[in-house]
């Protein structure tokens, strides 16, 4: 009933006004609407962007000309491919503190600082990556001569997540109720999408802000009211005459842009109203894009604020170029913008997604020890993870295999919606996933758990279902054997099978589900 509400209440919005449609940059961002952008993206279980291609305008049935991936702790870029796909330029950051540029046949490496805003590159140059405002299927089981007797199991029904919804995510749906009865005789705006959006995600906003911790239900009202009646048509309108920087602006935010409130004091810069995340290039950040604001200091400032640090997301820089930006954002008061992308929605040739990873895949093995200066487990790990993205389980179980042996998994990894696991618990995991026999997969999770006891990164993935696979039984059952009640026999290889199990049990992940 939950779903068909929500399918309605969307239905609605999207036909009862096709002039906002054009006219929106909110309305571009809905689901529905992507598909005519010239660009695609892909998602993980949480939501966010694993895969991301812009396509070129002037030819929409054309390959991508810049194709960005990400999987755990590695994300890289490809752009600009010739007649055969190969990109003209590679990115490839590792950890947020590692980065390597490779340009045609060269390659430059540099540092990554701890705030990710700076990259120190080993010809001595540095670069800053910030902007300031100042103030003004099935798997298959492995076959065993030894068998597991677990006896009688009841499997317990698949309980689902319970998803709380704070009452700011649902502020306005009575007003939002009241519309939607006379339809299209209403004129729907920004504001009742947002609702939507909020329900979904009450850390989220219209234009795929994520709103950070610090920021109260009062800086989430203030802010949503400056987005919908200030941000969002400034943007829409300098959108409308920059379609180019446009298409990266709609990329950038569909990397869900984190929103601070609260911002921390910079060193040296005085008095700064916020400060946002340059690209790299192509809309490609060195981490998760994020805006910061001085909510307390900088009251009569922030949509001003808010505008000038999401032009930097799209990389435009102050001075000149962004006079100019803030300039057009005002010049469509007197009638309404148009914003259309018309590609057509065949599917383009994508070698480039291809020509990327091998190109990546040889180069790392080949440079990352003895010109770049990595470990041999960094090596491996970056290695592992093309390998997963290529679909191909025996090269990443491989490579995880080759750097959970190596040692050195020193360091921590940072997770796309925030947080860190240790570069160790994410070795593991990596290893853990790839394998898809069930005993030796239940015997690198007990590996992996001992790494990180609250399974930080199964929680990233699992459903009910998902958790009733990787035990094969019940809850009830694994006490069981947990207690030693006779449910392992005497030709059990306890290795494998039961003290693996009741390792897994007595675990923090497991006793808090």
């Amino acid at each position: 009933m939950k779903t068909l509400f929500i399918l309605l209440i969307i239905t609605l919005c999207s036909t009862s006004s096709p002039a906002m449609q054009s006219s929106s940059l909110s309305w571009q961002l809905l689901p529905e609407n992507l598909e005519d952008l010239p660009m695609e993206i892909e998602t993980d279980t949480l939501g966010y962007w694993s895969e991301l291609w812009l396509r070129s305008q002037d030819n929409p049935q054309s390959q991508p000309r810049s194709f960005m991936e990400q999987s755990l702790g590695v994300r890289w870029l490809g752009m600009n491919p010739d007649k055969t796909g190969k990109p003209s330029r590679v990115l490839l950051i590792f950890a947020e503190r590692s980065i390597v540029d490779i340009l045609g046949d060269k390659v430059r490496t540099g540092k990554i600082d701890a705030n990710g805003e700076k990259i120190s590159w080993q010809d001595g140059t540095k670069d800053t990556m910030v902007g300031f405002k100042k103030r003004g299927g099935r798997r298959k089981r492995q076959r065993s001569a030894k068998k597991i007797n677990f006896g009688k199991v009841v499997l317990p029904p698949i309980a689902s997540h319970v998803k709380d919804i704070t009452p700011w995510a649902l502020d306005g749906l009575d007003e939002f109720l009241a519309k939607i009865p006379v339809g299209t005789e209403n004129v729907w705006t920004s504001r009742d999408l947002t609702l939507l959006y909020k329900m979904n995600d009450h850390r989220g906003s219209l234009l795929k802000y994520r709103f950070g911790t610090n920021c109260s239900e009062d800086d989430k009202d203030q802010l949503e009211n400056i987005i919908e009646q200030n941000i969002e048509p400034k943007l829409t309108c300098w959108v409308s005459q920059n379609p180019e920087r446009g298409m990266l602006l709609v990329s950038a935010l569909l990397q869900r842009p984190e929103l601070e409130c609260k911002m921390k004091p910079v060193a040296g810069e005085g008095d700064v109203c916020g400060k946002a995340s340059f690209p790299v290039a192509e809309s490609f950040f060195i981490t998760s894009p994020k805006i910061s604001l001085n909510m307390s200091k900088c009251k009569e400032e922030i949509g001003p604020n808010l505008l000038h640090e999401t032009f930097h997301l799209v990389g435009i820089k102050d001075g000149e170029e962004m006079e100019k930006a803030l300039t057009q954002s005002e010049s469509c008061s007197s009638s309404p913008a148009s914003l259309t992308f018309e590609n057509n929605p065949e599917e383009f040739f994508n070698d480039l997604q291809v020509e990327t990873r091998i190109l990546l895949f040889r180069k790392v093995r080949e440079e990352a020890t003895d010109k770049w200066g990595w470990t041999e487990s960094e090596k491996a790990y970056v290695l592992g993870n093309i390998c997963t993205k290529m679909g191909d389980k025996f090269c990443s179980r491989r490579f995880f295999q080759l750097a959970s042996e190596a040692g050195n998994t020193q360091g921590m990894i940072p997770l796309p919606e925030g947080g860190e696991v240790s570069f160790s618990a994410a070795v593991h995991f990596g290893l853990f996933d790839s394998i898809t026999e069930d005993l030796p997969r239940m015997h690198e999770m007990v590996k992996y758990l001992s790494r990180d006891p609250n399974g930080t990164l199964l929680r990233r993935l699992e459903t009910g279902a998902h958790r009733m696979h990787e035990f094969f039984v019940a809850r009830s059952a694994l006490e069981q054997i947990k207690n030693n009640k006779g449910i392992c026999n005497s030709e059990t290889d306890d290795r494998v099978g039961c003290e693996d199990l009741s390792q897994i049990v007595k675990s923090p992940w497991f006793k808090n589900p």
